[in-house]
């Protein structure tokens, strides 16, 4: 009897969970099944250094450890793992204030991160920086060696910035985000009628009205533009 009453409890109790957990739809539900996907998907094959920056909890790293990387992960809050791998270290430090070696990396991971960076109020970040995001988007690019990549993926729409939460990059500021960059490949994703992330056009992604919880999804392999230098290993699907 009792067990048959949780049976018909736990559906409600899972659904009123959802419900308090995401606002109404559309919503970010499923982001992070997105994206982590895609970037799996396009991670190349070692040996080499890895970066992922604003790693939070996620499997990046260790998947890109896995795949043959040196792998450096960091954040400005701790991370706790349930896991460790002989070529996966992580550093909790803002990056802005860390000194790696110019052209370190084979491979720079930042998934979902870049958005955050100088807003005041979340993940820990004390020093409002308008222009954070660019500033670390030009540092990145120094750290990566010639031919070297990066998998990023980033909130995508009308121009807008939400403190202390993200800012969602349209076509304003995302050519300022990827100035310096060649783009190797690009994808984007968005919400449909039944709350299912889809794939869309770039034109309708950026067209999209952004809010503090709902903004399309925009997924880029990128490689430095370095001038007199050949670039000779793409960073796309291993």
């Amino acid at each position: 009897m009792l067990h048959n009453t949780l049976q018909k409890i736990e559906p409600v109790l899972l659904r009123l969970f959802h419900q308090l957990r995401y606002p109404s739809p559309p919503n970010f539900r499923g982001d992070r099944e997105v994206e982590w996907s895609w970037i799996v998907a396009h991670l190349p094959a070692g040996p080499g250094r890895a970066l992922d920056f604003g790693c939070g909890a996620s499997y990046l790293a260790l998947v890109a450890a896995q795949r043959g990387f040196r792998t450096t992960a960091i954040d400005l809050a701790p991370v706790y793992w349930f896991y460790t791998h002989p070529d996966l270290d992580f550093i909790q430090r803002d990056i802005i204030n860390l000194d790696f070696t110019p052209e370190s990396f084979d491979l720079i991971i930042s998934c979902s991160s870049i958005e955050h960076v100088g807003l005041v109020g979340r993940y820990s970040v004390k020093e409002n920086r308008p222009d954070g995001d660019i500033e670390v988007m030009g540092k990145m690019k120094k750290l990566l060696k010639p031919e070297g990549g990066m998998l990023l993926t980033i909130p995508i729409g009308q121009d807008a910035v939400f403190p202390p939460l993200h800012r969602v990059y349209g076509g304003r500021r995302l050519p300022r985000l990827l100035d310096g960059y060649t783009i190797e490949e690009e994808e984007y994703w968005m919400k449909n009628a039944g709350n299912q992330w889809t794939l869309t056009e770039k034109s309708e992604a950026l067209d999209q009205r952004p809010s503090r919880d709902y903004y399309a999804l925009g997924c880029f392999v990128l490689q430095s533009k370095m001038e007199d230098r050949l670039i000779s290993k793409p960073c796309g699907k291993g």
